[in-house]
């Protein structure tokens, strides 16, 4: 049994409006598609770029409400507090220099790097042997304690008597390359908690060394090197 597929001749005059409309249906819901599509990517656009706006905006007020010698001055205690460079150096001449004024002894110095458990923190070691009375040991710790850069007592070891006491410290001092480049514009950032308001505080607070300030060391040997 065929199967027969044929038009009725009376239906044939509205074989090729038919094929016509469907042709129209197709690319009427294809374009739609399109358009819609394009719409909501419009939309969605225009919804990031009034959030940004936004976003700008209150950066803009917080920004606006900071003091720049305020700003300034937390910039400068930060970078005290931890340097941008290796402070062995500067460290060990600042320890030299206070217990110089402490009448105290710096009988030897030992240094090596290392890192912390933050890739972008780095601590240098620093251990001493010190000697001098109880009591101006005892001060230089506490002003240890209150100088930049900071500075974390690792070990302390003490032993002999009220006049004599032979000390040895170990610290370590931290610090930290400065970003190599800005954050973008648009970044948003939120403004310093209360606890980090104290950090600061307390950063600004630590005693403050130029390398123009220290105490150089004095000659040791012979006054003339050409005489015997």
């Amino acid at each position: 049994m065929k199967l027969d597929f044929s038009i009725p001749a009376e239906h044939k005059p509205l074989v090729l409006p038919l094929i016509v409309l469907l042709v129209v249906v197709i690319l009427s819901t294809t374009l739609t598609r399109s358009m819609v599509t394009k719409l909501l990517d419009a939309r969605t656009a225009i919804n990031e770029a009034n959030e940004k706006n936004i976003m700008l905006k209150n950066k803009k007020e917080v920004l606006s409400s900071l003091k720049q010698n305020e700003l300034v001055s937390n910039v400068n205690a930060s970078v005290l507090a931890i340097p941008d460079e290796d402070p062995t150096l500067f460290g060990s001449s600042s320890i030299r220099d206070l217990a110089l004024k402490e009448n105290i002894q710096v009988k030897e110095l030992e240094s090596a790097s290392g890192n912390t458990n933050q890739s972008k923190l780095k601590t240098v070691s620093l251990t001493f042997d010190l000697q001098g009375p109880l009591p101006n040991i005892l001060s230089f710790l506490r002003r240890l304690q209150k100088s930049a850069p900071l500075i974390q007592i690792s070990d302390i070891r003490m032993d002999g008597s009220n006049d004599n006491v032979s000390l040895k410290l170990g610290l370590s001092a931290f610090w930290s390359k400065l970003p190599d480049k800005l954050p973008p514009a648009d970044q948003s950032f939120e403004n310093i908690t209360n606890a980090e308001k104290e950090v600061l505080k307390q950063l600004s607070q630590l005693e403050k060394k130029s390398s123009e300030a220290l105490t150089p060391l004095s000659p040791e040997g012979r006054e003339n090197p050409f005489t015997q």
